[in-house]
């Protein structure tokens, strides 16, 4: 996937101040991850030892959305629902260098009664339970 600017595809100086142009620049590299992280599903979901079968599960993400964070940091987030009609696994995320340094999955947990984000090496998906990050 090639994520361009408007100032790459036009050759022009930006209008814009320095935070628009970074927060402009946020919003194209989470929409790119939140396509890999749905694309990562997908893959993972359909690759096994075996060839798929029929019986292999059907993965969907909807719902999806990204959010720079504090100003302060370059870092992101990207939300979103994945089902599944069998049990399945999310095992990680990825995306490509240009889009972000790298990817993590996290829950939020509670501890000493404050939250606290931990990164996960797997979340479970099934019919009943899906996925809402």
């Amino acid at each position: 996937m090639a994520l361009w600017n408007r100032r790459q595809l036009n050759g022009t100086r930006s209008h814009h101040s320095p935070q628009q142009e970074r927060d402009n620049n946020m919003k194209t590299k989470l929409a790119g991850i939140i396509a890999s992280v749905a694309l990562v599903v997908g893959v993972t979901a359909c690759s096994s030892d075996d060839a798929a079968t029929p019986d292999s599960p059907e993965i969907t993400v909807t719902s999806q959305w990204a959010r720079q964070s504090h100003m302060a940091t370059d870092m992101g987030a990207a939300y979103m629902i994945i089902e599944s009609d069998a049990e399945d696994e999310l095992v990680g995320a990825s995306v490509d260098m240009s889009v972000a340094m790298m990817t993590e999955v996290h829950e939020t947990v509670t501890v000493d009664g404050g939250m606290k984000m931990q990164e996960v090496s797997s979340i479970k998906v099934t019919p009943e339970m899906p996925i809402e990050m």
